[in-house]
């Protein structure tokens, strides 16, 4: 014989799982299909244009209103972390990261020029772990904020080969951690946060 449950919190579960069960579905309005692997990251362009990024180590640019890939470049690692210029409304300049020590910066412009066999990316080589999350400046399309497994945030210069300046997050918060996120608060402010399981803002030193 079942046993009724002789815990109140039991019903008002039920009931949540009746209401739940009544309310209408969401459809999605378009699906994009061509990853073989996790989505791990994505931006929104203006003219319908998605890019994203996946473990299966491809990038890919999407026209959202066809459901179709526009562009697609694979890499030789997983990929977790994918951005483009805020400048910009076309998807020309992507800048991505995973699981190596480097930022990729793969522009659409020049690929067009060669063949998928000699295509080339710039890298930007600082962190000593895998890159978690970049995050393009609100307004510079030359600046680009990074964050890694290796505990540091980096400010880059896209047309140079080394970072404007780095700090690592025990710098902020009194102790090491593996950093997964990063945004900017405004032109001079930045927020991350990782395994301490704290928020840390900064504001960046213009001299």
């Amino acid at each position: 014989k079942k046993r009724g449950s002789s815990n109140p919190a039991d019903g008002s579960l039920a009931s949540l799982e009746a209401k739940l069960a009544e309310a209408p579905a969401l459809d999605p309005i378009g699906t994009l299909s061509g990853h073989t692997q996790a989505v791990s990251g994505l931006k929104w362009v203006a003219d319908e244009q998605l890019v994203s990024c996946s473990w299966d180590h491809s990038v890919k640019v999407w026209d959202v209103e066809m459901e179709t890939v526009l562009d697609s470049f694979t890499h030789n690692k997983v990929i977790y972390c994918v951005d483009t210029p805020n400048t910009n409304t076309h998807a020309n300049v992507i800048a991505f990261g995973g699981a190596e020590k480097g930022i990729r910066l793969w522009d659409r412009r020049e690929s067009q020029k060669q063949t998928a066999f000699t295509r080339t990316l710039q890298s930007l080589e600082s962190h000593t772990r895998w890159v978690s999350d970049i995050q393009w400046h609100p307004t510079s399309e030359h600046t680009i904020l990074s964050a890694s497994f290796d505990g540091s945030i980096k400010l880059w210069d896209v047309r140079a080969t080394i970072p404007l300046w780095t700090v690592g997050a025990d710098d902020a918060t009194g102790e090491e951690d593996k950093l997964f996120c990063c945004t900017w608060i405004d032109e001079t402010s930045i927020a991350f946060g990782g395994t301490a399981r704290t928020l840390s803002t900064m504001r960046l030193d213009p001299r």
